[in-house]
């Protein structure tokens, strides 16, 4: 696949309808270019994915799904029978949105096109809403029934709690009470990192260096005070399935005092991953196996909270 900075992105790169800025302002688009040639036979994933629709005929559904969830205008609408690359269909994107006047001269100096002033409706868009909110989910009632007959079929053990038209409380395994693990451990991102990619971004990690949480366990005052914990200490957090981590202390009134907060996404160990080795601590370690009991049926999502202790080790 080709990297951000070797392709063309469908237009808009940022919708400023999912990254809106609340209150007035302008409406603003980002268009993404490649600043070189991706290498070898690296092409961009979108045109690996045209390439296959065209392949198990069905690339004019594609086109139809476009078009509508694009809202291209009549004008720019793709067309059956003919072919585009990701850049003529962001070029048809940005003539829909900026108007017919766009060209690539525009985001030659800057990759952001400014449109307009938002209306009042847009920049405060909640009292002109009209939606009604549902407090009553039937449908889950319905898909559970669904979700029953291919459970029973495959003879699964399923729990159907979550599949309340109302909201139920759901307590996890880890808010049982324990005097041995005696805290939950909490797991937050921070604003500067994606996923677990960018821990390898050299000016990124420089920025996580500086930052005084980013690659340290946090534990409230408090909870230092009572076990004898000082700011900067090797400490371990051990879970109550026996999964262990080390890394250094921050203490701080920024936690709870019942929690060990870490930040995700760190704990590399590859060798080939330089930057980001060695750094901060991997959360996912303290977790146990994946297994049933511990999945929201619902959702799928998997369990994140687990019961640890920690306590100081030598250096």
């Amino acid at each position: 696949d080709a990297s951000d900075l070797e392709r063309w992105e469908m237009f808009p790169a940022n919708d400023p309808y999912a990254f809106i800025t609340p209150g007035p302002g302008k409406w603003f688009w980002l268009m993404r270019q490649p600043v070189t040639e991706p290498p070898g036979q690296a092409r961009p994933w979108t045109e690996v994915y045209l390439e296959l629709a065209d392949r198990l005929g069905i690339l004019e559904d594609v086109y139809q799904i476009g078009n509508t969830f694009w809202v291209l205008s009549e004008r720019y609408k793709l067309q059956k029978g003919k072919h585009y690359t990701i850049r003529e269909i962001a070029e048809r994107q940005a003539k829909t949105i900026v108007g017919d006047h766009f060209n690539w001269d525009m985001v030659k100096e800057s990759p952001c096109i400014v449109t307009r002033e938002k209306t009042i409706e847009e920049a405060y868009p909640r009292p002109f809403f009209k939606a009604k909110v549902p407090i009553y989910f039937e449908h889950f009632l319905r898909m559970k029934k669904e979700v029953e007959k291919v459970t029973e079929n495959l003879g699964l053990q399923w729990d159907f709690t979550p599949y309340s038209p109302v909201p139920v409380y759901i307590p996890c395994p880890a808010h049982s009470e324990s005097s041995d693990y005696d805290l939950i451990a909490t797991n937050h991102k921070l604003p500067f990192h994606t996923f677990s990619s960018t821990a390898e971004n050299l000016w990124i990690d420089e920025i996580s260096r500086g930052n005084p949480y980013a690659y340290y366990i946090m534990i409230h005052t408090s909870v230092a005070k009572e076990k004898g914990l000082q700011d900067g200490d090797k400490v371990c957090v051990e879970s109550q399935h026996g999964q262990k981590i080390t890394g250094r202390l921050r203490v701080t009134e920024l936690v709870h005092p019942n929690c060990v907060a870490i930040a995700g996404t760190f704990g590399h160990w590859a060798k080939r991953m330089p930057i980001s080795r060695g750094k901060g601590v991997l959360y996912n370690a303290l977790l146990p196996p994946p297994s049933l009991e511990r999945i929201d049926t619902l959702s799928g999502q998997i369990d994140m909270c687990v019961r640890v202790r920690i306590y100081r080790v030598e250096e």
